[in-house]
């Protein structure tokens, strides 16, 4: 199982494939990032896409970029939730709370973890406690200022310490947009 720093992209089952597709094109044609150094992998998860984005590049400005060409008319078919990665380590409890300190230097306000496993044996609260009692921030689950994302794939582990609103899920955008029945000739 592959995790990579960049963006972590769900979708439907058997749809990794396109979804990769779709997601390198829309960031290397429609946001002009280097073609060398973006790239997506299958996790080997059914539902489940990494895609690499260099290090100089800040995975929250992509999430931005990707947002504003989805609110320009739906963009994508295939994905359904796009997330960052910023940083990826081994899967371990404590190389985690070794980890956070790095990721919310910036952190001001309220926060709330958010944490994603899969073929792990990782309990939520486990990584919830252990994330917590690192993050000297205040908790509100519900009016939180930033949310630290923990994704757990098998042995890997992606963290993201993110404002509010940076995971960009693109059904939500495309049920917030008109509907209108373009395929259905208008009535004369």
């Amino acid at each position: 199982m592959k995790l990579y720093r960049g963006l972590l992209v769900s979708c439907g089952r058997n749809l990794e494939r396109a979804t990769a597709s779709e997601i390198v094109y829309a960031l290397q044609t429609k946001l002009d990032l280097n073609q060398r150094g973006v790239y997506a992998r299958l996790t080997g998860i059914s539902g489940l896409v990494t895609v690499k984005i260099p290090k100089s590049i800040s995975v929250l400005n992509v999430v931005e970029e990707l947002r504003k060409l989805d609110e320009e008319g739906p963009f994508f078919i295939h994905a359904l939730k796009i997330k960052p990665i910023d940083t990826v380590i081994n899967a371990d409890l404590e190389l985690m709370k070794d980890t956070i300190p790095k990721l919310i230097m910036d952190m001001v306000g309220t926060y709330r973890i958010s944490p994603q496993k899969r073929h792990t044996s990782f309990s939520t609260s486990v990584i919830i406690e252990a994330a917590a009692s690192v993050i000297p921030n205040k908790v509100d689950l519900t009016n939180y200022d930033w949310e630290l994302l923990i994704e757990v794939v098998g042995r890997h582990m992606g963290l993201t310490a993110a404002p509010r609103g940076y995971v960009f899920s693109t059904h939500k955008a495309l049920s917030q947009t008109e509907q209108t029945d373009w395929f259905l000739p208008e009535d004369d």
